[in-house]
């Protein structure tokens, strides 16, 4: 078998994206003790992104020979590619709401509709080996798409369209750098597909695989801020989240101390989590005392905050509460101070 010398650079360029992730995927790495969720996704995209490039080295070490047998390994080739790269999509686009917003409820609330449009497609991407309803490979090796097929990408690049959208109205409202960790995968894959689009050669996968191992070390990175057994922000973060959010209704004027003792600590976290609306920044300061940050400067609300969290404790952790408010004056250094104790 010879392979074509364009689809030979293909092939070199999705081994080297195979062999990039899955090198990604076995280094040993630290892990959360309680917030999984985040490294469970991004080990979905790492796999989905190796299925992706695996399923494009096949398809063009094939493309070009000739006969039924080479004519569907490539077409069985060319779908699971199609496959990963959707289910690749829909990925990431949750896994940017989650990493901004650290909430499971919302992911399951909101991204539940999202999948309709994926699940169809899969049917007719599994439809089309059998139907040609997408795409066909024509006698001369060329590929022949369908309106469906455009289709198909349009929802592609709209979901990862939407994820850029998440995170520009997320960094619009709050002017802190925890959005630098998910913007890495964006120019490598850009570049990527721009290759694929324009040339003959395979270029996305790997853009993937460079956009993955970059974003694997921006999420090194974060541990700068994040506390690791909770998933929330930690205590030398609390001040510039403050500081970063100080115009108009963005900026934080009240705070809530929860505070638990014991084994509670190990469960407030989670309490936190489940009772706590999705977009509420949390922080840890230390041992069992987790600090609320809101927009609202009002005693009622704040309390009606606690007495929910408080609510959702009883029987399980006992846990004290404290509400604090914001000076019109006051400096976020003196209010976190005043807050936190830090």
């Amino acid at each position: 078998m010879i392979i074509a010398e364009n689809s030979l650079v293909s092939v070199y360029s999705d081994s080297m994206a195979f062999l990039l992730i899955l090198g990604l995927t076995i280094i040993p790495r630290k892990r959360d003790a309680v917030d999984g969720t985040r490294e469970r996704m991004f080990f979905a995209m790492c796999l989905l992104s190796m299925i992706n490039a695996l399923g494009s080295c096949v398809a063009y070490a094939v493309h070009g020979q000739s006969g039924s047998f080479f004519m569907s390994i490539e077409l069985a080739a060319k779908t699971v590619l199609e496959v990963a790269l959707l289910l690749m999509t829909y990925q990431w686009l949750m896994y940017v709401d989650y990493m901004l917003y650290r909430s499971r409820d919302q992911l399951a609330r909101r991204y539940k509709y999202f999948f309709l449009p994926i699940l169809i497609l899969l049917v007719l991407l599994l439809v089309n080996l059998f139907t040609g309803v997408l795409f066909t490979i024509q006698p001369d090796m060329s590929y022949r798409s369908t309106w469906v097929y455009y289709v198909l990408m349009a929802v592609e690049y709209i979901y990862f369209a939407l994820a850029f959208g998440i995170i520009y109205q997320y960094s619009a409202k709050h002017k802190h750098n925890q959005v630098f960790r998910i913007t890495p995968i964006i120019i490598p894959v850009i570049l990527g597909t721009l290759v694929n689009i324009l040339t003959d050669y395979s270029a996305s996968p790997l853009g993937f695989a460079i956009g993955l191992v970059l974003l694997y070390f921006s999420f090194i990175d974060s541990f700068r801020y994040d506390d690791e057994k909770s998933g929330y922000y930690n205590r030398s973060y609390l001040v510039g989240l403050v500081e970063g959010n100080e115009k108009g209704a963005d900026a934080f004027c009240g705070a809530i101390c929860f505070e638990a003792s014991g084994d509670g600590a190990k469960e407030l976290p989670e309490i936190l989590r489940s009772e706590l609306p999705a977009k509420s920044t949390i922080a840890h300061i230390d041992g069992g005392r987790y600090i609320l940050l809101t927009r609202s400067r009002r005693m009622s609300d704040l309390g009606f905050i606690a007495d929910m969290v408080e609510d959702a404790a009883e029987g399980k952790v006992s846990i004290s509460t404290q509400c604090f408010t914001r000076g019109k004056d006051q400096s976020a250094a003196a209010f976190i101070k005043e807050a936190a104790g830090v």
